[in-house]
């Protein structure tokens, strides 16, 4: 889990100044635009991110 992840609010701690690799439209257009299609890559986001709750037993509202 993310050192910056604060787990009493679900929220980042440093969000307003987090790193390209957290800001995923960012890194998609900087790294993976010619390689994959947005729709895809935010798919896999989503799908990594659900893995990683059910791992953390974080339960996030929809």
């Amino acid at each position: 889990m993310c050192v910056n992840f604060e787990e009493s609010t679900h929220l980042c701690r440093i969000y307003d100044t987090r790193p390209l690799i957290c800001r995923i439209d960012d890194f998609y257009d900087q790294h993976l635009a010619g390689t994959m299609r947005l729709e895809d890559y935010h798919a896999a986001n989503a799908h990594a991110c659900k893995e990683m709750q059910q791992q953390n037993l974080i339960v996030v509202a929809n």
